[in-house]
């Protein structure tokens, strides 16, 4: 168990698939990010038993998908996160909306009557929808790490402060060049696709508006936001990054949802393998 201890996310995964090392792997990323997921599952649920037992359920269907290969490229965290979203939203397809934190169940029957479609594929286009996760996804697997880290410490980040260190400059460059690249390759009209590299400059450098851009972002407000999440990634706002990624938490500060994002943290809980949510303060790394 010692030697997991050192070793990072991304190397507990590819530790995965091999059956000899997978328990120890699994407890590891269990301890670590067992408190992340419990805070993000109490924001999606009405009753913190059903916030366990889906807790327990993400962690397997996670462990599945890194198992079987079906992960690629993708940090734990952030697997983790989505099929904790996917599971409520699979409850309230199988008519148990009520389960549900009313904050999160009015993000998606917002969405739902926009659209008029199941409660998950509301998640999924939120999700494919959302620029900034992509663009983490699209960062070498160090980068990533330092992303995630950042907006989802683990326990041994966090056992002993609230807050976790911005990524580099560097990785936040890279981010912003990521993001901008997605944001301009989907733009369908021409005068944004022409606007999107002044709008990547704006952010970065916080130089006055010129006459053109200040003009079109009164009239557009899909670079509007753009500007705005790309300002986020350079500032490097955790708790509004959060909120545009889906990080929802109920601890403290609002976010769109409604539900709260944290702010301090109790020793981590470890899910175990056999179905129980336990306390454990021990430091790792």
């Amino acid at each position: 168990m010692s030697r997991v201890i050192c070793l990072t996310d991304s190397e507990l995964c590819a530790l995965l698939p091999k059956a000899s090392a997978r328990q120890a792997a699994d407890y590891e990323l269990r301890r670590r990010h067992g408190w992340t997921a419990l805070d993000s599952a109490q924001s999606l649920y009405r009753d913190r038993n059903d916030a366990e037992k889906a807790v327990l359920k993400a962690f397997d269907r996670t462990l599945g998908h890194f198992v079987n290969g079906g992960a690629t490229n993708t940090a734990w965290i952030a697997r983790l996160l989505s099929d904790l979203r996917h599971l409520a939203a699979e409850d309230a397809d199988r008519g148990k909306p009520d389960g549900l934190s009313p904050r999160f169940r009015a993000w998606l029957d917002q969405r739902q009557q926009a659209h008029d479609q199941p409660y998950t594929r509301v998640v999924t286009d939120a999700e494919d929808g959302c620029l900034l996760l992509r663009a983490v996804q699209g960062l070498s697997g160090f980068r990533a790490a330092e992303v995630w880290n950042s907006l989802t410490p683990p326990a041994a980040i966090n056992a002993a402060t609230t807050t976790s260190p911005a990524p580099a400059a560097r990785t936040r460059e890279l981010l912003a060049n990521g993001y901008v690249r997605l944001y301009a390759t989907g733009l369908p009209d021409r005068h944004c696709r022409h606007l999107a590299a002044q709008i990547a400059d704006q952010a970065a450098r916080s130089e006055p508006l010129s006459a053109e851009l200040g003009s079109h972002l009164t009239r557009c407000d899909t670079c509007s936001h753009a500007l705005s999440e790309l300002q986020l990634i350079h500032c490097w706002e955790p708790e509004d990054l959060r909120d545009s990624m889906l990080i929802w938490s109920h601890v403290s500060g609002h976010g769109s949802t409604g539900v709260r994002h944290q702010s301090s943290r109790p020793p981590a809980p470890v899910v175990t393998a056999t179905g129980r949510l336990d306390n454990e303060s021990r430091d790792v790394r």
